[in-house]
């Protein structure tokens, strides 16, 4: 029968699932404001940010989708290493087509950034808002 994994190992493992998942969203390294930045994107302290890269505790249950999703991830991978990184069904991102509208145009514009700078899921929907009204306007 395999062992049942201690805590500070299983702490330990998601600190580095966590960190690869913050990694490839280009996160500034360790010491370069990589906890304030994840705080922002996670909505919740840079205390509690650095006690989950440093292995010192995990995120209550309750923020686990909303943790994983912000990271683009899936809740089985980074809290247990189960199954694949990647959430499944997750649409990788297409140039919308000339007969897409607005809206979607505005969405697409707002992923391809935050893929770039994660720091600005937390306001994510009000930056869309903003450039659908925008894009409304100029077309009146």
């Amino acid at each position: 029968m395999a062992q049942r994994p201690s805590k500070a190992q299983c702490r330990r493992e998601f600190s580095d699932r966590l960190n690869q998942a913050l990694d490839r969203l280009g996160l500034p390294a360790k010491g370069q404001g990589r906890q304030t930045q994840a705080a922002r994107l996670f909505g919740v302290s840079q205390k509690g940010v650095r006690r989950w890269l440093e292995s010192e505790g995990l995120p209550a249950q309750s923020d686990w989708s909303r943790i994983a999703d912000a990271v683009h991830v899936s809740v089985q991978w980074l809290f247990f290493g189960l199954g694949p990184m990647m959430v499944s069904g997750t649409k990788t991102l297409t140039r919308p087509t000339q007969q897409t509208d607005a809206m979607e145009l505005v969405i697409f514009a707002v992923d391809q950034v935050a893929q770039q700078f994660p720091q600005i899921v937390p306001i994510r929907a009000h930056l869309i808002t903003a450039l659908y009204r925008a894009l409304q306007k100029r077309r009146t």
